[in-house]
């Protein structure tokens, strides 16, 4: 009995029927086809040459493999954590940017008077008691660290950088100017 109007299937079709995915029209077909029963166990014998042998792992070179790539995914963490590190210092110095910035806009060294108060002019000496966290430079890192030594009412002597007698907001602007200063290739 012919479904396909005394045509056979295609290839594809054939193939399908021998994978067991065929429509039924195909496999009515080839089990009425003699013809076509033939194409398909000619394609089985071909899939059956060409397929890879099966292949045995032994035991010991799937444990040695595992081993590996434990190794491996182990060594790959640790670029992750320094990232993280990465990103939480930076976020410390853009919380620390943030924090003198307020204080610099919320307290912009200004008296009743209006007028600037008045700074010593701070030589090339000064940068090394301007560092506060003794790092070799004067950068916003020294302004913050003394702004938070003056919002803890600390009043050491050596961080009244501008010499009027108190340790307050102006010292932390004297940092600040340093830390961004431009004229003979900055502070530090």
């Amino acid at each position: 009995m012919n479904t396909f109007g005394g045509q056979h299937p295609d290839l594809s079709e054939l193939d399908a029927f021998r994978t067991g995915e065929a429509a039924e029209s195909t496999s009515l077909h080839v089990q009425s086809c003699e013809r076509c029963k033939g194409i398909v166990e000619s394609l089985s014998m071909t899939a059956e040459m060409f397929s890879p042998p099966e292949m045995v792992i032994p035991e010991q070179a799937d444990i040695a493999v595992m081993a590996i790539i434990r190794e491996r995914a182990a060594a790959t963490k640790r670029p992750r954590d320094r990232i993280l590190v990465y990103i939480c210092r930076g976020a410390i110095a853009a919380a620390a940017m943030v924090v003198l910035g307020l204080g610099l806009w919320l307290y912009p060294g200004l008296n009743q008077s209006g007028e600037k108060p008045a700074v010593a002019p701070v030589e090339k000496t000064a940068i090394h008691e301007a560092d506060i966290d003794g790092d070799g430079r004067v950068d916003v890192v020294d302004a913050y660290l003394l702004a938070c030594k003056v919002k803890s009412g600390s009043q050491a002597k050596r961080w009244d950088l501008n010499h009027d007698g108190s340790v307050d907001d102006r010292d932390v602007e004297v940092i600040a100017k340093l830390a961004v200063a431009v004229s003979e290739g900055g502070a530090g």
